[in-house]
């Protein structure tokens, strides 16, 4: 029949478009990324991506120096997965894992990070093995986590594209100098400052005030300690900010609406709750620890992934004062595996006391959900919408805030 005809015709027609779609097509491969990531929450962070990464069959190069206190490039696990590409720096492991030293230093803090920031830059760009190494890979792009100095130089050497993982700067000033960011001071406040868009004469003055003095605390440093050592080693007049401000994609590791209103480049994009999971059922052995606690319920405690040690006398203390609490409490291992109080939380706890791993990833009933007692970076207890009591380091005041 003519219908039957028509349909036939139809489908031949279809059959060669299809052909020739099949034919004008390319094959897609993954891609190959090198990744500058920084230390502690600032890997963790990092990780979630480049785990994304993998997942998507793409090729993941990890830069790391040998002395890195938290970069896990020994761990099997990890290896299986990523490319770790170790270079030397000389420096003395120990002193870069003592957190207390740095702490003791007090203003000499920022020396010894441009000091030994500038040691990585020298160990990467003017080892001329490595670099051959790092041109032979033909990487894709670039991604940066700022804590490390001199990545987006690498990535300007070698050409490639550069992508910026960031929460914030201190100040802004890394999004308004390098990334030209728009920031009204009388409508938007200067991370650290809690403020809103809704701000008072004198919280207006304080974020002025701020803005100013970041960014000629900022802009010194870039000056005195690294735009002569970008010029030395692209061979014309060069900065820090022009080469981070070179970036393609600045992925903002927040939420839109925890932030307050504020216009933002075409390139920021807002990345929060990298660290959200789909929940898993609870281990037995953590399950029980938890059907135990009864009404009272439980208290998660996280020292987050720079506390390796504590104090004698401060670990007693915390002890003793967990050890009264009627809740179960429940100590987070950090990702390294590192025995967070040196063993005296272990030693010196109650019986009401134990060690739970990921806990805030499981399901849990709402009648059961832990009360968490933290040192906040961004990465404890995201997402988990539980009570926290926080002890914030001093350049982390601004995450329990927002958390």
């Amino acid at each position: 029949s003519v219908l039957r005809h028509r349909t036939i015709v139809l489908l031949m027609k279809l059959y060669h478009l299809s052909l020739l779609l099949l034919c004008m097509s390319s094959p897609a491969f993954g891609g190959h990324v090198l990744v500058f990531p920084g230390e502690y929450s600032h890997w963790l962070n990092a990780r979630t991506i480049m785990d994304e990464l993998v997942r998507r069959n793409h090729s993941v190069t990890v830069l790391v120096a040998d002395a890195s206190p938290s970069v896990s490039y020994n761990n099997s696990r990890d290896a299986a997965k990523f490319n770790f590409l170790v270079f030397k720096v000389a420096t003395a492991h120990e002193y870069l894992l003592s957190l207390t030293h740095i702490q003791g230093l007090k203003y000499g803090v920022l020396y010894y990070v441009v000091t030994f920031g500038l040691k990585q830059c020298d160990a990467i760009l003017k080892n001329q093995q490595l670099m051959a190494t790092l041109r032979d890979a033909a990487f894709d792009a670039v991604l940066l986590d700022p804590m490390i100095m001199c990545g987006d130089l690498v990535a300007d050497v070698l050409g490639l594209p550069l992508v910026i993982s960031l929460r914030f700067s201190q100040g802004g000033v890394m999004e308004r100098h390098c990334g030209h960011v728009p920031a009204p001071p009388s409508f938007v406040p200067p991370p650290p400052l809690p403020y809103s868009d809704l701000m008072t004469f004198t919280e207006r003055l304080t974020s002025v005030m701020t803005y100013v003095s970041a960014s000629a605390i900022s802009e010194l440093f870039w000056r005195w300690s690294l735009d002569h050592y970008y010029s030395q080693i692209k061979g014309r007049p060069s900065s820090a900010c022009e080469t981070l401000g070179k970036a393609d994609i600045w992925l903002m590791r927040t939420f839109w609406d925890m932030e307050p209103p504020r216009p933002l480049m075409p390139n920021f994009k807002h990345v929060g709750g990298l660290h959200c999971k789909p929940a898993g059922p609870l281990p037995e052995d953590v399950e029980a620890f938890v059907q135990s606690s009864g009404e009272a319920g439980v208290i998660v405690v996280s020292f987050g992934s720079m506390v390796t040690d504590l104090p004698t006398e401060r670990a007693e203390v915390m002890a003793a004062a967990f050890g009264r609490m009627r809740q179960k409490v429940g100590l987070i291992p950090t990702a390294q595996s590192f025995d967070l109080c040196s063993g005296h939380l272990e030693i010196q706890r109650s019986s009401s006391t134990n060690t739970v791993s990921e806990y805030q990833t499981h399901e849990m009933d709402p009648s059961e959900r832990p009360a968490g007692y933290t040192h906040p970076c961004t990465s404890i207890f995201a997402g988990s919408f539980i009570p926290l009591m926080c002890s914030p380091s001093p350049n982390h005041d601004l995450n329990p805030n927002r958390t």
